[in-house]
């Protein structure tokens, strides 16, 4: 079992004054910088592409420890994602949707399909953003 509240610590290393963000977390160096999208050089990860991982993995990492738990067999193939930035209320922009497409495979298809739902409607990053999130399996 989980106790909270969990606490997570993040460094910066480097704010430069050429837009490029260096970062230390658990002694991994990320770096980020202005996507070609918003006039930038793309030099590094974007914050938009950061922020679509992070929903990504959060569930991901999410069903690997449930399903590890429950000891489904399953894979997964042909795994990819969108997000899209639009304006919301009062103009404001904001990633509206974040899409998760996949195939799969798996051992017990109803079982497979149940943690699939809950991984998704327990994933805290999830949980924590009003981006919409679809899911788009076979």
């Amino acid at each position: 079992m989980f106790h909270y509240p969990v606490e997570f610590k993040l460094s910066i290393e480097d704010f430069s004054a050429n837009n490029l963000i260096i970062a230390n977390f658990n002694s991994t160096n990320l770096r980020c910088d202005i996507p070609k999208e918003f006039n930038g050089q793309a030099r590094a990860l974007s914050p938009e592409d950061y922020y679509m991982f992070s929903m990504i993995s959060c569930f991901f990492t999410t069903f690997l420890k449930l399903a590890g738990d429950v000891g489904l067999i399953f894979s997964f193939k042909n795994i990819s994602a969108t997000s899209l930035i639009d304006r919301g209320e009062n103009s404001k922009p904001f990633v509206k949707v974040v899409s998760l497409k996949f195939e799969y495979t798996t051992d017990d298809t109803e079982k497979f399909l149940k943690l699939i739902n809950f991984t998704k409607d327990n994933c805290f990053i999830l949980n924590s953003v009003k981006t919409e999130f679809i899911l788009d399996y076979n």
